[in-house]
């Protein structure tokens, strides 16, 4: 997830992939008729298409595998910009990460950003995460969730894991409340948070807690969204109070 040329991921100034100990529920979610967010919202495979100033770009998924116990959940992105026939710019996103239950045990991603190869790797330890990286290596105090947007288990953190530059970045999550959007399979009504701070974004989450849109300002000045192309059985949340 770009979050540094295109942002997603993480900023630099970039999806990706969103720990330890996060409490199910919280006060942006509590008396809303909303889920709290669990990673058992998720089965199968989210997907996504990239758009820039809306025009298609690329596209992004999230799988979520099974494994005994724990789950693996293995992201990709892939943005291709063309001028005149002439690749102008790529960008090519890889994570893995292993939870158990809705706790990050460890996270491997790697980052193509035109050329500049960027890798992360950390490992729970105890009660702290342990991060390597281009910021260097380092212990977290947990918890502390990776930019992957998907474990809307991230409401209410002040800092995040950029998964592009290994860095801790300072955050404020906003609840910005309930926004139509049209989706590939049909209009649903979403929950809409805006991250400020040192990572700029916009994120959507739909009855269940599922991430299911997000749009950010690339470099350029373009608007760069993610939509989900999947999500047509997504439940709306109510609008009353």
């Amino acid at each position: 997830m770009p979050h540094r040329s295109f942002t997603f991921f993480a900023h630099r100034s970039l999806l990706a992939a969103m720990l330890l100990a996060v409490p199910l529920t919280n006060p942006a979610t509590a008396n809303t008729g909303e889920q709290p967010p669990r990673l058992t919202a998720y089965t199968g495979n989210l997907t996504f298409d990239i758009l820039r100033n809306d025009k298609p770009i690329g596209a992004h998924s999230v799988t979520f595998v099974p494994e005994g116990d724990t789950m693996s959940v293995r992201a990709k992105s892939k943005i291709e910009i063309n001028f005149l026939f002439i690749n102008a710019y790529s960008f090519v996103y890889s994570s893995e990460s292993r939870w158990s239950g809705d706790h990050l045990m460890s996270l491997s991603a790697r980052t193509d950003d035109d050329g500049d190869v960027t890798t992360v790797e950390a490992v729970r330890d105890g009660a702290a995460l342990r991060v390597t990286g281009s910021g260097g290596e380092f212990e977290i105090p947990t918890p502390i969730f990776p930019t992957d947007h998907w474990h809307k288990g991230v409401i209410g953190s002040t800092q995040v894991l950029n998964t592009i530059t290994g860095k801790v970045a300072e955050v404020e999550i906003v609840d910005k409340g309930l926004t139509r959007l049209d989706l590939p399979d049909g209009p649903i009504t979403a929950r809409h948070y805006a991250y400020t701070g040192e990572l700029r974004t916009e994120v959507w989450y739909d009855g269940t807690g599922r991430w299911v849109a997000m749009r950010f300002e690339g470099n350029d000045g373009s608007t760069i969204r993610y939509v989900c192309s999947n999500c047509g059985q997504a439940p709306s949340l109510s609008t009353k109070k």
